[in-house]
């Protein structure tokens, strides 16, 4: 009956990795559908219980992304951190944010002129 389907699943899956190592469970076995059979076996209802394929794809992605968004976060801080972004240690940096940069010359702005007040 169901126990013995228990036993026997559980035995083939402990046989598998003492003889041929946790590779080979990762590789051959399909760890959902093990799961259902186990369930199955101990007459366990796995509606809403155990997540389908849908739901774990979903998780996945959602998990790729926030990889992605904290890989750019780490880069845009290492970036901000270096020396081409630090003002004393990069002049140009400093006249370019301070306008006095020659190539940030606004063509709309009047000319300056000195000593008028």
């Amino acid at each position: 009956g169901r126990g013995q389907d228990r036993e026997s699943l559980t035995q083939f899956i402990t046989t598998i990795a003492q003889t041929m190592g946790p590779e080979a469970m990762v590789q051959y076995i399909d760890p959902s559908e093990f799961i259902k059979r186990l369930a199955a076996s101990q007459g366990i209802d796995m509606l809403n219980l155990v997540k389908n394929e849908q739901q774990l794809q979903q998780e996945m992605e959602e998990q790729q992304q926030m990889a992605q968004q904290q890989s750019l976060v780490d880069q845009a801080g290492q970036l901000a951190s270096s020396p081409m972004a630090d003002p004393s240690k990069n002049p140009e940096l400093g006249e370019m944010l301070n306008g006095s940069g020659e190539g940030n010359i606004d063509p709309e702005a009047p000319p300056e002129t000195e000593g008028v007040s």
